[in-house]
């Protein structure tokens, strides 16, 4: 018994300090290129680069109504196999990911949300459109891998985001 406890909390303390390592890489990595479009893109630009990752990111969120977390739910429960449950994210992604991606394109061309300054994203349009599935299936992957328990692959995962 004491043997698989030892087992356990060294099993924890790898997966933990892997986890550890991984975020501040991901803080580093972040700071690093924020330091770098502030410098490169003159404010009218830094602006737009803002609310190409905000908008999407946005839709995605409130789109999202607990697929992501009905994702990481059957994948840890194993009640379908993964390849059904992997296929649910890319069916999702073509599905939601899109549609998100056309209710962008929407609201930015009737000037619900972007008037005034914010309307400067319109000539955007067709990249939010493009990105947005990304992001959709950025939030499946995640979910699915978490459902998986696959820290090291989850960990690279948000290395490469």
């Amino acid at each position: 018994m004491e043997l698989q406890k030892d087992r356990l909390l060294s099993f924890v303390a790898r997966k933990g300090a892997l986890v550890l390592g991984a975020t501040v890489l991901i803080l580093v990595l972040r700071l690093l290129k924020n330091i770098m479009v502030s410098r490169i893109l003159e404010p009218e630009l830094r602006g737009i680069w803002g609310l190409l990752s905000v908008v999407p990111t946005f839709l995605v969120s409130a789109g999202n109504l607990g697929i992501g977390s009905a994702i990481t739910y059957y994948t840890g429960k194993k009640i379908y196999s993964s390849h059904y449950t992997l296929g649910a994210v890319f069916y999702s992604t073509l599905l939601f990911g899109v549609g998100l991606g056309f209710v962008a394109s929407w609201l930015i061309g009737n000037n619900l949300f972007f008037s005034g300054e914010t309307s400067l994203i319109e000539p955007y349009r067709p990249l939010i459109m493009a990105i947005t599935p990304f992001f959709w299936l950025q939030i499946m992957v995640s979910g699915y891998l978490t459902g998986a328990s696959e820290v090291e692959r989850l960990t690279l995962f948000r290395i490469m985001e």
